[in-house]
């Protein structure tokens, strides 16, 4: 079970982590992680991930708490992990902003 792991950087700030694991070729289990740096630590922002047996998004809270999880069900795991990394791709500097303004009127619920 080959395990791989990388990271790129998005912009001065903000950076991906990729984890996954392939059996004969086909992803066994993942996570993908986007990360922003805040006060100089390294915070997560959202997960992909498949700790529950199945793939998921994991949108956190400041404090490091869930926020909202998304189920993908129906997607397999290789679809799922490429799904992930072109998200943060495409999405990463929405989804910090959208991470810093939690709790502020119209912006996402809270638990």
């Amino acid at each position: 079970m080959p395990e791989k792991n990388f990271k790129f950087w998005l912009d001065g700030e903000s950076f991906a982590f990729v984890e996954f694991v392939t059996t004969n070729g086909k992803v066994t289990r993942f996570v993908v992680r986007l990360i922003h740096i805040v006060d100089g630590k390294p915070v997560d922002v959202l997960r992909y991930d498949t700790a529950h047996g199945k793939p998921h998004r994991d949108l956190l809270k400041r404090n490091g708490e869930l926020l909202e999880k998304e189920w993908f069900e129906d997607t397999d795991l290789d679809a799922a992990l490429t799904m992930a990394i072109k998200e943060i791709k495409v999405q990463y500097d929405q989804r910090i902003k959208d991470f810093f303004r939690q709790g502020l009127p119209g912006n996402f619920h809270q638990d």
